[in-house]
């Protein structure tokens, strides 16, 4: 009965979740009855497993949301799109950069994460170009400040505040971090 049960539900094209929950349920249920034989002998189709593969700009998405941010003269926002394109790093990672986290070694510039996913520091590289937004928005600032990007209200910027910014312009964080990739 159990697997006419379960060969129902997948004819009527329910998902795998929703198929595997029923079947967890079930011998949940089993074993409370102590009886672990009803499912003892059915006969599971493997869940199917949905690769997306990663949203990323291509170059003519990312030239036209780099021209769009640039448009709108906003000097932290394109510092933080030009940051995040150009080194991959994480938005929870990109507010909570400070100034001191940007370091130069010999011509190189990099970026030190600091207790990232994992618990690793690391060093990221950052491109000219990347630099040179941010230390344009750290002139226009004109203010020293701890964190590198600040709010309207001279706070750190939270993730959320960089997410909605980027659905302005059509975007996610975890796009440009794929377009990095």
């Amino acid at each position: 009965h159990v697997q006419t049960y379960l060969d129902d539900m997948e004819q009527s094209n329910k998902s795998g979740g929703t198929i595997e929950k029923h079947y967890s349920a079930i011998t949940m249920f089993s074993r409370f009855l102590d009886k672990p034989e009803i499912v003892l002998n059915i006969d599971r189709k493997a869940k199917e497993k949905k690769e997306d593969p990663p949203k990323a700009l291509n170059m003519l998405e990312q030239a036209a949301l780099l021209k769009e941010i640039e448009a709108t003269g906003h000097f932290r926002n394109i510092a933080i799109v030009y940051t995040m394109i150009h080194t991959g790093i994480r938005v929870s990672e990109l507010c909570d950069l400070n100034h001191s986290d940007i370091q130069k070694e010999g011509e190189r510039q990099y970026i030190l994460i600091r207790d990232s996913k994992g618990d690793i520091d690391r060093k990221i590289p950052l491109s000219m170009t990347a630099s040179e937004k941010i230390k344009a928005y750290k002139e226009f600032l004109n203010m020293e400040t701890e964190a590198i990007f600040i709010s309207s209200v001279n706070q750190r910027i939270t993730p959320r505040s960089v997410q909605y910014m980027l659905t302005k312009y059509n975007a996610t964080p975890h796009k440009l971090r794929n377009t990095f990739c």
